[in-house]
C-alpha cells in the first residue's frame, strides 16, 4: 500500500508545513497532498491561509523522493490551459514527481467573495471533464485545437512537456454519474473525498462498485486507476490519548463524536494498522494520513506512525 499525508495550508506557518513535508519525505511516505482553498474553511474567514500551487515549488526543492499532489484543486479556480502550464512546470521543478489532483469545484463561499463563477453541479461536472481532455492534450501534442462547450483552445501550444510520460490525473468526487464517467475515462487515480458523511470501507466500496461500472461502459481497465482514501489519522502508544485528540477536534469543529468518528482513524498504532488494512481489503491502494494544524501537526504523530505503523502496511 502507498502512503501519504494531507493538511490545510490554515492556521499554521509556513516553517510548519515545509518540516511536515520534508519529514515525510525522509520517513518514507509516497506523496504529499495540501488541499487547495484560498480562504480558510473555518469559521473565521480572517484565519491565514497560504495558496496551495505557490507552496509546490518549494515542497520540490526541498523534498527528494516523495510525489506532490493537491487534494484536491477546484477546477473552477483556474484555466485548464494555465494549470497545465503550471503542473508541467512544476513536474520540471520535482524532477518528474508531479500529480495534478483536481475536483469539479464546490465551495461556494470562496467563490462568491472573491466573484468566481462557480455554476451548477452540471455545468462543473461538465467543465472538469473537458479540462482532464485540455490538459492531457496540451502534455501531449505540438499544438492543441479544442471546442468544447465551456473551454475553446486554437492551435494552442504547450512547451515544454512534463517530463513524466504520463503526468498523472487524480479526480477527486463522489458524483455517481458524470465525476465517476470522467474518472473512469481520464484519471489515473481517484479518490473519494469524505464529504459531510465520512468514509467507512463498505461505503467507500459500494462507490468503487460503481466506478467499475462506468469503466466497464467506457472500455477502460479498472487496473489503471489508482485508489485512494484520505481520513485524519491521530495515533499514540496509549490510545485513548489518541482518542481524546480526535474528540478536542470534534469539539473544535462543532463535530459530535458520533459525526466525527467516520472522518478520523485514532489509536495505538496496530488499532490504526487494523483501520486502514479494512480499508486495504475493499480494495484502497493509497491511504494518505491526514494532517490538522493544531492537532496532529508538530506532534509525533507522523514519526510513530513511520515507525509502528507503516512497516505493516507494506
Amino acid at each position: 500500500m502507498k502512503l501519504g499525508i494531507a493538511f490545510g495550508p490554515q492556521k499554521c506557518t509556513w516553517a510548519e508545513l515545509i518540516d511536515v513535508t520534508v519529514q515525510a519525505d525522509t520517513l518514507g511516505f509516497d506523496s504529499v497532498w495540501p488541499f487547495d482553498h484560498i480562504i480558510p474553511l473555518s469559521p473565521n474567514l480572517e484565519d491565514p491561509i497560504l495558496e496551495c500551487w505557490s507552496m509546490l515549488g518549494a515542497f520540490a526543492q526541498a523534498t527528494k523522493r516523495i510525489h506532490i499532489g493537491q487534494m484536491v484543486t477546484a477546477n473552477t479556480l483556474r484555466p485548464p490551459a494555465l494549470l497545465a502550464k503550471m503542473a508541467a512546470t512544476l513536474d520540471h521543478v520535482s524532477n518528474g514527481r508531479m500529480i495534478v489532483g483536481l475536483g469539479a469545484g464546490y465551495w461556494e463561499p470562496e467563490h462568491d467573495l472573491y466573484g468566481i463563477h462557480l455554476g451548477s453541479v452540471r455545468e462543473r461536472a461538465e467543465r472538469l471533464e473537458e479540462s482532464c481532455q485540455i490538459l492531457r492534450g496540451l502534455w501531449t501534442q505540438q499544438r492543441l485545437t479544442f471546442e468544447g462547450k465551456h473551454y475553446t483552445l486554437k492551435d494552442a501550444p504547450a512547451e515544454p512537456k512534463p517530463i513524466q510520460s504520463r503526468l498523472p490525473i487524480l479526480v477527486g468526487g463522489r458524483g455517481p454519474e458524470r465525476t465517476l464517467r470522467t474518472v473512469a475515462r481520464h484519471a489515473d487515480m481517484w479518490n473519494m473525498p469524505p464529504g459531510t458523511d465520512g468514509i467507512v470501507p463498505d461505503q467507500w466500496r459500494a462507490l468503487y462498485e460503481v466506478l467499475l461500472q462506468r469503466c466497464d461502459e467506457v472500455g477502460r481497465d479498472p487496473a489503471e486507476i489508482e485508489t485512494n482514501v484520505s481520513l485524519l489519522v491521530f495515533v499514540n502508544e496509549r490510545s485513548q490519548d489518541a482518542k481524546r485528540r480526535e474528540g478536542e477536534l470534534a469539539a473544535a469543529f462543532g463535530m459530535s463524536p458520533e459525526a466525527a468518528a467516520p472522518h478520523c482513524i485514532s489509536g495505538s498504532p496496530a488499532e490504526v494498522v487494523e483501520r486502514i488494512k479494512a480499508f486495504e481489503a475493499k480494495g484502497v491502494q493509497h491511504f494518505v494520513f491526514g494532517l490538522v494544524p493544531g492537532f496532529n501537526i508538530g506532534t509525533d504523530d507522523v514519526a510513530l506512525f513511520a515507525a509502528e505503523a507503516m512497516p505493516h502496511l507494506r
